[in-house]
């Protein structure tokens, strides 16, 4: 049985902001926590934050980035796939065996988000 799911998140910080040092510990930055949360929020609110896929899965990832500022499209993956794995959605992000990821437009709303959509096939 093929799955299917297509949501939009938030812009995904950089995995470069996510974490933190603090001596030898390595935590969840301040902006790292907000962003899983928000998209713990917004899973729930599309009845998403249950789903526990355990399947094999197939990513696609579309960013539409808030301003002109070059960034790298590998640094915003781990924080989402993470963020997608806290919420509920999939049981783990080593489910993902294709993934695809494409730099948009800017967001005229200069606010930024992704789209996602994830195959079960």
């Amino acid at each position: 049985m093929q799955q299917s799911y297509e949501m939009q998140l938030p812009w995904v910080p950089s995995v470069n902001t996510y974490y933190r040092r603090a001596g030898n510990h390595i935590h969840l930055s301040k902006q790292g926590r907000a962003f899983k949360t928000n998209v713990a929020k917004q899973l729930k609110e599309l009845n998403l934050h249950d789903e526990g896929i355990e399947h094999r899965l197939r990513v696609r990832v579309e960013l539409y980035p808030p301003n002109r500022r070059k960034f790298d499209i590998d640094n915003r993956i781990k924080p989402l796939l993470d963020a997608l794995q806290h919420g509920g959605l999939i049981a783990d992000d080593e489910q993902v065996d294709r993934l695809t990821v494409v730099r948009k437009p800017i967001d005229p709303d200069k606010k930024g988000y992704c789209l996602v959509w994830i195959d079960c096939p």
